[in-house]
């Protein structure tokens, strides 16, 4: 398992081999890094003196490897070699998934908007989701950083609204059916952004790469609210939740959140991004262990003792 692969020690793994990019270091040498998987965890692992059209003939398919970690300025690298394909062994065993079945958020979501007392917030909703189903079922919610896995959109979009449905009994004054459309609607360009894949990874489109999913995503709503004759009001709130969900404009956000409901959707989408970050990362340490610098946390991650043990003093 990755989580229990040890520093300079050589371990012959068995993984899935979700994607294959060709890189160059600063001396012009070439080299190959490929996504792993061993359902629970993923790792990108370096080849040397291969190249990517050979490598590409494992994508999708289990592969036996021999995984060295090693420090490398100051972050843990993984080096590989000595791969062999695993004809036996099930693809479907080794990818990461989230932890509910993708149809069981779906319809749980699908539930949330019917129970909307704002037809037009329902409508669109349901709209937009029943349009996007089968991308909304497999796709990740990012390429890299968080819910990067199969389902991973639709679970970050399922834990959002259990939170911001919860959020409503503590603050009365927010309008419950555009905060919930917001949280699911907030990051709905991502299914025009990215180009997934059955197995829960994506490559970002040409779309995604010119105008990104905010942009994305507020043409979709504008699209589907001009299609059902959307109240101005509500798609108004829907698309200021979209433009502003990054919270600045430097993290990528057309415009500051300017209503409580947008602002309470840009700080769900903070704490379940980076709760998942939390998450994935104590599970590759020990208890009374520290990871490396996490990059979308900009910290290190400290895994405390369990029942038991003590930290020290």
């Amino acid at each position: 398992m990755i989580k229990d692969l040890k520093e300079n020690v050589a371990t012959r793994e068995t993984l899935l081999c979700q994607a294959v990019e060709e890189k160059v270091t600063k001396n012009g040498d070439t080299y190959v890094d490929l996504l792993l998987s061993d359902r629970e965890n993923s790792i990108k692992v370096k080849v040397w003196n291969t190249n990517k059209g050979y490598m590409e003939t494992f994508v999708g398919k289990v592969i036996d490897l021999t995984v060295t970690p090693e420090i490398y300025n100051g972050k843990m690298s993984y080096k590989g070699d000595m791969i062999a394909l695993k004809p036996d062994a099930s693809v479907a065993d080794f990818v990461p998934r989230a932890p509910y079945p993708s149809d069981r958020m779906f319809d749980a979501l699908m539930q949330k908007a019917d129970s909307f007392q704002n037809e037009d917030a329902k409508k669109l909703v349901q709209f937009l989701m029943t349009e996007y189903k089968e991308k909304l079922l497999c796709y990740p919610a990012a390429q890299t950083i968080h819910h990067n896995c199969y389902g991973g959109l639709l679970y970050h979009m399922f834990r959002m609204a259990g939170t911001a449905s919860y959020f409503t009994t503590l603050y009365k004054t927010v309008n419950k059916d555009i905060l919930l459309a917001g949280v699911i609607l907030h990051d709905i360009g991502k299914l025009e952004e990215l180009d997934g894949t059955s197995m829960g990874t994506a490559e970002y489109s040409v779309s995604g790469h010119l105008f990104g999913h905010i942009y994305l995503g507020m043409r979709m709503v504008e699209r589907a609210s001009e299609h059902l004759g959307i109240d101005k009001s509500v798609e108004q709130q829907v698309l200021h939740i979209i433009a502003s969900h990054h919270g600045q404009p430097e993290w990528g956000a057309i415009a500051r959140p300017q209503t409580l409901e947008a602002f309470l959707v840009h700080e769900l989408d903070m704490i379940d991004s980076r709760a998942y970050q939390y998450e994935k990362s104590i599970q590759t340490i020990r208890p009374g262990e520290f990871t490396q610098k996490v990059f979308g946390l900009g910290t290190s991650v400290y895994r405390p003792m369990e029942n038991g043990g003590e930290d020290d003093a």
